[in-house]
């Protein structure tokens, strides 16, 4: 019976020696890490957007009246003043039509100033008169309409600004009212957008905002000068004007533009440090975490924000409160047991 008994206390013993090597062979490869607690941060709502750019004021001029262009002045990207001569038309016909209205006035002229003598001295009857009065009347507009037509032969630049696009050549048949010439006045140039209506709440007419050219790599600041009244009903965003003062005149219209509206409602993000972040052979971007209970780490999928500085904004796949492994993540994969470096 002592036998038996032995027996059973060495059967004991040697049972739990060999329960108690697992826990040591588990502890022994358990990868030493370091992590951090991830916790949200406010942040102004930044809004961006993109716009196109035009001028301030576009005009696209061209001759009132038809004939052959003989000269043209303007070039394309060139800067031209109000009043400047942009182009001209053969005047050999206006010419020629208005020294002949003024013949017509003068002859009618000579013909009233007569009949005048006459009528005061009682030899012309007074309708008689009143018709080669109207007559002469007849001149003298003639003649205005032909030095009209003369002046209408050459194109002004009605405006201050910049030539952005001549549709025709030296030698061509036009007719009155084409649009030859695209003037526009670059001084300050507009930038078109449009805005979610998510983001409408807080903007205002006046409020500055940032403006990137990314063609000419410079930022200028805008004001917001108008906002659509009425959504789009497809998009449902609002239309967004905004002016930009444009010195040297660098930019031009057609460009695209990078606008960045500060918002007054801030919002809660999570920012965890760059080298946290691990790429997988599919582009996925993923994280390790820690279950505490477990001791282990698990591989978590994370959608990538912005990076400032060396931070970057986790738009999902972490919450606040979850344990975020920061060093030692080279070793892990998905399960591995962990022990947290204090």
């Amino acid at each position: 019976m002592k036998n038996i008994a032995i027996g059973l206390l060495a059967s004991i013993f040697l049972v739990a020696c060999q329960g108690s090597k697992p826990d040591k062979k588990v502890k022994d490869h358990a990868v030493p890490i370091e992590t951090i607690t991830v916790e949200s941060v406010s942040i102004n709502n930044e809004i961006i957007i993109s716009g196109s750019i035009e001028g301030t004021r576009t005009v696209k001029v061209g001759f009132m009246v038809p004939g052959k262009i003989n000269n043209i002045t303007a070039r394309v990207g060139q800067p031209i003043n109000k009043g400047s001569l942009i182009a001209t038309l053969d005047q050999t016909d206006y010419s020629l039509n208005k020294k002949l209205a003024e013949v017509q006035k003068h002859e009618a002229e000579d013909e009233y100033n007569r009949s005048k003598i006459l009528f005061n001295k009682g030899s012309l009857s007074e309708s008689d008169f009143a018709k080669i009065g109207f007559a002469y009347k007849k001149t003298v507009l003639q003649e205005k309409i032909q030095e009209k037509s003369l002046n209408d032969s050459k194109i002004f630049s009605p405006i201050s600004g910049i030539v952005l696009d001549r549709a025709t050549e030296i030698g061509e048949i036009i007719s009155a009212g084409s649009p030859l010439f695209t003037i526009a006045d670059l001084s300050t140039v507009n930038v078109f957008s449009r805005i979610p209506e998510n983001d409408i709440r807080g903007i205002h007419i006046g409020q500055h905002v940032n403006v990137q050219v990314e063609a000419i790599q410079k930022a200028f600041t805008g004001n917001i000068i108008e906002i659509g009244a009425l959504a789009d009903a497809a998009s449902r965003s609002f239309l967004l004007k905004i002016a930009v003062k444009n010195p040297g005149l660098a930019i031009r219209p057609g460009m695209i533009a990078q606008i960045n509206i500060p918002s007054t409602v801030n919002r809660e993000i999570v920012m965890v440090p760059v080298e946290c972040i691990i790429h997988d052979q599919g582009n996925s971007n993923f994280v390790y975490v820690v279950d505490k209970k477990a001791n282990k780490s698990f591989k978590r999928t994370v959608a990538l924000g912005k990076i400032v500085d060396n931070q970057v904004e986790i738009i999902s796949g972490l919450n606040s409160g979850d344990l975020l492994v920061t060093a030692g993540h080279n070793k892990l994969s998905d399960g591995t047991a962990i022990i947290v470096k204090q």
